[in-house]
């Protein structure tokens, strides 16, 4: 089995540094890279490129929900989906609202803006990314 790790927002394979490290020598990994992506369907089509034939994807947090899509668009490849931290429902109406302020942030200030807002979000509880 190959495993296709899909990061979060404002986050690398860093996330993933002890389960790669863990499952390496034992299976394909790959990081999808999400650099190119401008919708969650690319991010999808990404992970799906990393690797041919059947994957288990890793999605942590929006790229869980990459990983449902990928799931969504590539049935018959697709093995397996582990999601982390992430929502599994359709986005909700005040998800969109907040999700376009965030784009308009990006925009007009840069990524760095919005890393700042994320920022005071984080816990304890979530991972640095």
């Amino acid at each position: 089995m190959r495993i296709v790790f899909l990061p979060g927002l404002l986050c690398d394979g860093g996330v993933f540094t002890a389960q790669t490290a863990a499952l390496a020598r034992r299976v394909g990994i790959s990081i999808a890279d999400f650099t190119e992506a401008k919708t969650i369907e690319d991010m999808a089509r990404a992970a799906l490129d990393a690797f041919e034939g059947p994957v288990a994807l890793v999605g942590f947090s929006m790229g869980g929900r990459a990983a449902i899509e990928a799931a969504r668009l590539a049935p018959g490849r697709v093995a397996r989906v582990c999601l982390m931290g992430t929502g599994f429902a359709a986005a909700s109406d005040t998800e969109r609202r907040e999700r376009r302020a965030a784009l308009d942030l990006v925009r007009r200030q840069g990524i760095g803006a919005l890393g700042s807002r994320l920022g005071g979000r984080r816990g304890p509880s979530r991972p640095p990314c």
